[in-house]
């Protein structure tokens, strides 16, 4: 836990909160759609359908 490599994640995960705003310690993004804090499968699985079924983004 004390090494270069965990802290260069860390800071690498810290970024990308800041940079999304997640205000928390879950955070998913699924295509278009932000996802804050813990989901159920279920609408997991939805979002993923429904992400699916919209034309590729860009990046």
């Amino acid at each position: 836990m004390n090494s270069a490599a965990v802290q260069a994640e860390l800071d690498r995960i810290r970024a990308l909160t800041d940079v999304f705003g997640f205000a928390g310690t879950q955070g998913l993004v699924v295509g278009h759609t932000v996802i804050q804090g813990a989901v159920p499968g279920s609408r997991l699985r939805r979002n993923i359908a429904d992400e699916l079924s919209l034309p590729s983004l860009a990046c």
